[in-house]
């Protein structure tokens, strides 16, 4: 049905247009595309038809491109899917800061028979009883042993890179011990403990370096010359310093077993306690130094 123009017959006559197929009905999935448009009376005609089949299907007289195109634009998927990848990475980024966060601090105890607990029951080496006391005070605190028994200066210098396998924050030197027994050059452990501060150092791992005390039946001489390597080292490399690991223990039979040399149970307790704060200065200098900062 046409229906009346203006200046045309004043009552509807039967239009020779197919109505049905004059308009497409496909979804758009591109940005619209202006169009100019001609005003006659077909496309009045065709216009005032479509209005009227959209308003009687519930369907929208205008914007139907503008519409279609927020739902369907490949454009708009695109920034979707940007946002969502922004947000992602966002949370991601918040998990890796609280991983980090929650990393525990990672000391390795380097050292001989002292350090490893020469038959001493589980769990009562030196080891693990300063890794109990420093999570007892609230240190979140791994303490990796890695004591040889026997060990020497050399031998602990020539398995350092494997001790060091897994990265750590700090390290407790304790070796020299047997080189004392055995009398062995002063000159040469000297070197020995001193190239192990500097791979530590260069490696960026804080040192807490711990002193031993050459047996006197050795001598004065060997004595004053053994004794006064830890200090010096110490001081030339700028790190922590314990005087002497078998503090309070050395010579006490009720702390050492039956050769006299090793801690008991009893023993490992005390070196724990004495050495205790100087770790804390330990972990205080690995919590006050930046991320990846190579140690001064």
């Amino acid at each position: 049905v046409d229906l009346p123009d203006p200046d045309g017959p004043t009552s509807p006559t039967a239009s020779p247009w197919r109505i049905t197929n004059s308009m497409p009905l496909r979804i758009l999935t591109g940005p619209a595309r202006l169009m100019s448009v001609s005003l006659t009376a077909s496309s009045r005609r065709i216009g005032s038809v479509f209005s009227e089949r959209s308003m009687r299907n519930g369907l929208p007289t205008n914007c139907v491109r503008k519409e279609t195109r927020f739902l369907n634009g490949r454009g708009d998927v695109k920034v979707l899917w940007a946002l969502w990848l922004i947000f992602a990475g966002f949370l991601a980024g918040i998990n890796g800061i609280e991983s980090a966060q929650a990393k525990p601090i990672k000391i390795l105890a380097l050292g001989t028979s002292l350090t490893q607990g020469y038959n001493l029951p589980p769990g009562t080496d030196y080891c693990a009883v300063l890794q109990a006391k420093l999570r007892a005070k609230g240190y979140d605190v791994v303490v990796v042993n890695a004591g040889v028994s026997g060990d020497t200066s050399a031998g602990g210098l020539a398995r350092l890179d494997w001790a060091l396998a897994e990265p750590v924050d700090g390290a407790i030197v304790e070796l020299g011990a047997n080189d004392a027994l055995r009398g062995l050059d002063v000159a040469e452990t000297r070197k020995n403990i001193d190239t192990v501060v500097v791979s530590l150092k260069r490696r960026g791992i804080v040192i807490l370096l711990a002193g031993m005390k050459s047996p006197r039946n050795l001598g004065k001489e060997y004595a004053v010359e053994f004794d006064g390597l830890y200090p010096e080292i110490a001081a030339q490399h700028k790190v922590l310093f314990y005087p002497f690991f078998l503090d309070g223990v050395a010579a006490d039979l009720k702390l050492n077993q039956a050769d006299g040399i090793h801690p008991n149970e009893k023993g490992s307790q005390v070196i724990v306690r004495r050495i205790l704060p100087f770790v804390e200065k330990l972990i205080g200098q690995i919590k006050a130094k930046p991320a990846n900062a190579p140690t001064p």
